[in-house]
């Protein structure tokens, strides 16, 4: 059986909108990941600065 131009027509569109939608969800997780980079460095530093602190404030300060 040949598909018609109507058949055609609703399956080009709703492709289009699929290949939208899947764009528009690229390009969000593209920026959701920049702020969660910013983010991880930020945890990161935090944690190198707590750790010096503890290093240098608490262990080294152990007498045995």
């Amino acid at each position: 059986m040949v598909a018609n131009s109507g058949d055609m027509n609703i399956i080009t569109s709703t492709l289009g909108v699929a290949f939208d939608t899947t764009l528009i969800s690229l390009i969000l997780s593209i920026i959701i990941m920049w702020f969660f980079h910013g983010l991880q460095e930020k945890t990161d530093n935090l944690h190198a600065t707590i750790k010096e602190y503890v290093m240098e404030n608490l262990v080294n300060r152990i007498e045995f």
